[in-house]
Parts: structure tokens; sequence; C-alpha cells
């Protein structure tokens, strides 16, 4: 177990270089997710609500020796790392993934931000036509950029040094291969300091539109976990990307497969067989957090605190 002193030094010796870690805390809990049931998404939303309830997980995961926290775009998890900075001597270091589609769409229009699914439902009808209207004309381009100046403007508080592209939009911006969307998320990250890079649900095909765009990005996060869950457009077409990639970094998410794969199974999977940098995995519970963090120490052994080196 690390001390919250080692900890403020090892991220005080890192501070200056941009590094990618083996691990990090994912935040689908946090964002009240749950692929298992309903009454575990309620559950989740209402106990993540507190940004305490997210600091208890990631300071313990932080003692874990696991320095690094995914997060959205939503005020308790930037406030639970602000808090982490005062219980720490120091930020855990941060990659953050924007816009939060349904929170920024919310903060544009100056509309209150529910958790229940019906009034989601009615808020997206509501802001249908701005988006259609968008999409038609071909002028998506002021929308988004709306959206990442209010959503960076969040995120900065907790300084990442990674900022991802959400996978909604990414994709979206890549299926249509407007370059722009892309190029302008890039100097907008660039000009904060952090590295950019892509989120995706669909690594096959957008890898495949970068290439038609001749764009590149350092880091990109995507799914990948034995049960082949959410690897679109298919766990081939996952795997030939992560085989061949060149100097582009993989994140690797959803790797439990929503909570049904064992820790041990699905680490041993994406990091010994599909070879990824890094894996971001959400745990809500401190007990999660020993076994699945207790199981990447034992598989990883020494390569549990390796960090790589992210070309610029």
């Amino acid at each position: 177990m690390t001390s919250g002193q080692e900890v403020s030094a090892t991220l005080a010796a890192d501070s200056e270089r941009l590094l990618l870690p083996r691990l990090m805390v994912g935040s689908n809990p946090f964002q009240g997710v749950s692929y298992k049931s309903e009454a575990l998404r309620r559950e989740y939303r209402s106990r993540f609500s507190r940004p305490e309830a997210i600091l208890e997980v990631i300071g313990h995961c932080l003692e874990l020796g696991v320095t690094t926290a995914h997060c959205y775009a939503r005020q308790a998890q930037v406030e639970a790392l602000k808090m982490a900075q005062a219980r720490y001597g120091g930020l855990p270091d941060t990659v953050a993934v924007l816009p939060d589609v349904y929170e920024a769409m919310a903060r544009q229009t100056g509309e209150m931000a529910g958790t229940a699914t019906r009034e989601k439902i009615k808020f997206i009808v509501r802001s249908m036509p701005r988006l259609v209207s968008a999409g038609v004309s071909g002028n998506v381009l002021p929308l988004v950029e709306e959206v990442l100046e209010t959503e960076i403007g969040l995120v900065s508080q907790v300084h990442p040094r990674i900022i991802l592209l959400h996978g909604m939009l990414a994709d979206m911006a890549c299926a249509i291969r407007h370059r722009s969307v892309v190029e302008t998320f890039i100097k907008k990250v660039r000009a904060t300091g952090a590295v950019a890079g892509l989120a995706t649900h669909n690594l096959g095909v957008m890898w495949r539109n970068l290439t038609a765009m001749e764009l590149s990005v350092p880091v990109i996060m995507a799914p990948f976990n034995p049960l082949g869950f959410m690897m679109n457009p298919s766990v081939d077409a996952c795997l030939d990307v992560a085989g061949d990639r060149g100097s582009t970094l993989i994140i690797a998410k959803k790797v439990l497969a929503g909570g049904v794969i064992e820790p041990e199974g699905a680490l041993r999977y994406v990091f010994e067989e599909v070879g990824v940098e890094s894996a971001a995995i959400g745990v809500a519970t401190i007990e999660e957090a020993e076994k699945t963090f207790g199981a990447a120490r034992s598989i990883l052994g020494d390569d549990f605190d390796r960090r790589y080196e992210i070309a610029s």
C-alpha cells in the first residue's frame, strides 16, 4: 500500500512529463452507469452525486498505487478530484473525457440536468432541432466549439494531462470525415497544455477514417475485453488496429465487460493478449478497488507502475 506522502512524491516527480499509466480509475460508476441492473444505476446516481463518496473510492485507489483517475466534465467528479488534492498534496493525474454530451447540452441551453431517463428523453427532444439543423447544414463546428469551451473550462480545474473527445462526438466526426471538428478539438486541448486524444465506440471504423483524413492522435480509448463487449465493428477489426497502430497508445475501457468478467481474466486479456498500454477500470467500492487492482498488481508485477511516454 502506498502512503499519501509517497503518492504526492510520485505525482511531483512526473509533473513535467507526459506519461500514460498502466492503470487508471474509471468513472462509469461515478456517472451512474451500470450494465448490471437499473437498481444499481439508481444507487450509483444517488451515492455518487456527492463528491465525498467519489473521493472515498479515488482516495483508496491512490493508496493502492493507482494514481490516475478518468473523469467526465461533471461537477461532482471535479470537486472530488479537487478534494483529493487537499488530502494528498496534489491532484491524481487526470484523463478527462468531454463533452459529457447530455450535461454539456444542458449547460449550453441553461437547462438543469436531471438524472431520470424520462427527463433526459424530454431534454434531448427539445434540443434535437438545434442538432438536426447543425447536421443538415453541415455547420456543426460552432456548436462543437461552444460546447468545448464550457467543458474544457470545467475540467481545467483539475489540470488533466490528457483530454479525450467523447466517443459519441468523435465517432460522428470521423464517420462523416469532418476533419475540422477533430482539428478544432486538438487545437483547443493543446492550448491548455494537455495531450489531445479520442475515445471511440467503433475503433475499426474510426481508425480507417482517421487514416483516410491523414490525421493521427497519440492516444485512443476503446473497448477491449475477452467477451468482445462493445468491440465494434468486430473483435477482429479492433484487434487489427491494436496490432498495427504505430505510435498511438491505447487505453482499454469496458475491460470487465460491464462487470461480468472477473478482473484477473480480463486484465490478462487486455495486457497479455491484446497488448494495450493502459486500462481504465471503474470501481464503486473499496472492496472492488482492492480486488481489481490487487489482481492487476499480481499480474503486472513491477510493470504495475510503468508509464509510457506519449508522443507529442
